[in-house]
């Protein structure tokens, strides 16, 4: 089982490359529509995909959904799937740890007082360091005592792995490099846009390729939940919080669930915003799902949203329902591209 195992993982990466980034288009964020739906009780998603124009949002248990029909001209048909007062137990941050493939992650107990991260695939191991190790560390803010865990890891359509950790103060083994604790990394993407990084909960967000060897890392205020990749390797991560303040070319949302779009490298933001809260403090919003269509430029995000107003725009719902409803944002990155422009890889 473990060679088959392997070898999937293996073929994964060989299967496809990223178009070139230099012929990606501008990002040029449009919002089409923007709803809650839920009824009594607690609901959300966690579940997002785009087809034909098509965008689906989905509980876990599939008993609960949207549907969005993207038409010419950005019109817009929404539709309620199955069961609206059906009863979701719904997740507020990632478990701690898990598996994707041979590669296994999480953090471990060194002591009664400090949690610290590991990733260990075949014949390699990344973080995994011990309570000495981060007292002597010589990576800036050591001793590097606060509470670090790996929650969730994807892979890349590169078969790279994009690792999601958070950590619950300034002074983190997350700023080591995984590959030796003395070395600080310098994420280009860090606290001047997403408020990540220094005091209190930040994720910070690596990929790593599959011979485990670090690639780059993007740092985020609160708790990334999802990623997703568009065709050219340009990253969007989601969750509660996720920047501090969006761009200029942010949706008019002061703060709550938070997207992040990236170039390739890690190097620039391209794109950012809130969704689901429209007068700060008075609704809980998180995102949970992320998905991007290439080539109808199409992108939509899912989640809940708690109490609060939140106007729809195209939606199906105004009202809160009562305790946590479904969210579904929809809006596009760029306009849709000529067949020519998207070569099958």
């Amino acid at each position: 089982m473990r060679m088959l195992l392997l070898l999937a993982f293996t073929v994964a990466g060989n299967a496809a490359d990223y178009l070139p980034e230099a012929d990606a288009p501008a990002v040029t964020p449009k919002l089409l529509f923007v709803s809650r739906s839920g009824g009594a009780g607690d609901q959300w998603f966690n579940q997002v995909q785009i087809k034909g124009g098509v965008v689906s949002a989905a509980d876990d248990s599939g008993a609960f959904g949207l549907k969005v029909t993207v038409g010419k001209d950005d019109t817009i048909k929404a539709t309620v799937v199955g069961n609206r007062a059906a009863i979701g137990k719904v997740q507020r941050q990632l478990p701690n740890g898990g598996k994707i493939g041979p590669v296994t992650y999480g953090y471990r107990q060194v002591d009664p007082n400090l949690q610290l991260p590991f990733m260990d695939g075949p014949g390699w191991k990344l973080w995994g360091w011990n309570l000495e190790q981060a007292k002597s560390a010589k990576c800036r803010y050591a001793p590097l005592m606060a509470d670090a865990r790996i929650r969730h890891a994807l892979l890349t359509p590169i078969g790279s792995i994009v690792a999601f950790a958070t950590t619950d103060g300034g002074n983190t083994s997350l700023r080591a490099n995984p590959h030796d604790i003395d070395l600080t990394l310098e994420p280009a993407i860090s606290n001047s846009i997403t408020g990540g990084g220094g005091g209190g909960t930040s994720s910070w967000v690596y990929e790593i390729s599959q011979e485990g060897k670090y690639q780059r890392v993007l740092v985020c205020r609160g708790f990334v939940q999802a990623g997703a990749f568009d065709a050219w390797g340009r990253m969007l991560v989601v969750g509660r919080g996720v920047i501090a303040k969006p761009m200029s070319n942010a949706f008019p949302y002061p703060d709550g669930g938070g997207l992040l779009m990236c170039d390739r490298e890690w190097q620039k933001a391209l794109f950012s915003t809130h969704f689901g809260m429209e007068k700060a403090g008075e609704t809980e919003s998180n995102l949970w799902a992320v998905a991007v269509d290439s080539a109808s430029g199409i992108a939509a995000v899912a989640g809940y949203v708690r109490g609060g107003k939140l106007t729809p725009l195209e939606g199906v719902q105004a009202d809160d329902g009562g305790g946590t409803d479904g969210f579904l944002a929809v809006f596009r990155l760029w306009p849709a591209l000529p067949d020519k422009k998207m070569p099958r890889r």
